[in-house]
């Protein structure tokens, strides 16, 4: 599924529809559930700026647009916000790992 969202033909969303599943969308924000099995891998894809819930915890590994790779052990509970990026995930844990996104539209 191929869309724009704010301008953005990169969207996680239209990149990898299979992974991100958009729960609740209006004028202000965008609330995507992210859900990542073992082994899976995100193209390099766009996000506003946001705010993120771990539901389910596991282990990722981050490729942003200028090559440098970060590696996070998420768990669940946790709340991090991120400004607007582009970037490239990989789940490298043996546990799916499962969000919720809240992207702002302004």
């Amino acid at each position: 599924m191929k869309g724009n969202f704010l301008g953005h033909d990169d969207d996680a969303v239209s990149i990898a529809p299979e992974l991100h599943t958009v729960l609740f969308e209006d004028e202000m924000v965008r609330v995507v559930k992210l859900v990542v099995p073992s082994a899976a891998k995100e193209a390099m894809h766009w996000h506003p700026r946001s705010v993120s819930y771990v539901l389910s915890p596991g282990k990722v590994r981050r490729t942003k647009s200028d090559g440098t790779v970060t590696e996070a052990t998420l768990a669940a509970g946790m709340v991090t916000s991120s400004p607007e990026r582009l970037h490239a995930m990989e789940n490298i844990g043996e546990s799916t790992v499962e969000m919720i996104e809240i992207e702002f539209k302004n």
